[in-house]
């Protein structure tokens, strides 16, 4: 039984914001009631997006479909930002290229910080490891 009727997948395509009806429908599939637990989500995601959208509008997406499960959306949008911010300032410190790509990685969490850190490492490892492919690439084209 499908989550979204058809006027319900018109007016997403419609909308200012193009949801992925598929992941709310995901997460309303799993409720006892998904027609009402997919409406709810739906009036969560778009309250969220238009509040972040304001101040972070790359990433207000993916706050809202964050947030968008949690009993008090907005709220749980402040601290997703909050941690976003924290995030971009610690990282901006010392990697200024990636700060947002961490960030958008770990703002979920209880610990952003500490996330933060450990998938910064992660892709310096990753980085370190192409330079060193290609540096023995070319030593042996050389």
């Amino acid at each position: 039984m499908p989550i979204f009727d058809s006027a319900e997948r018109r007016y997403i395509r419609r909308g200012e914001v193009d949801v992925d009806s598929r992941s709310i429908a995901g997460i309303a599939s799993t409720g006892a009631d998904p027609m009402s637990a997919a409406r709810t989500l739906l009036r969560h995601f778009e309250d969220v997006v238009a509040f972040a959208k304001r101040t972070h509008p790359c990433v207000a997406r993916s706050i809202a479909l964050s947030a968008c499960r949690a009993t008090d959306a907005l709220t749980t949008a402040r601290l997703y930002m909050k941690n976003y911010d924290a995030i971009v300032r610690f990282v901006c410190r010392t990697d200024p290229e990636i700060a947002h790509a961490v960030a958008a990685q770990a703002f979920r969490s209880d610990q952003p910080l500490r996330w933060a850190k450990r998938y910064l490492e992660q892709l310096k490892e990753e980085r370190r490891l192409r330079r060193s492919t290609r540096d023995a690439r070319q030593a042996a084209a050389d």
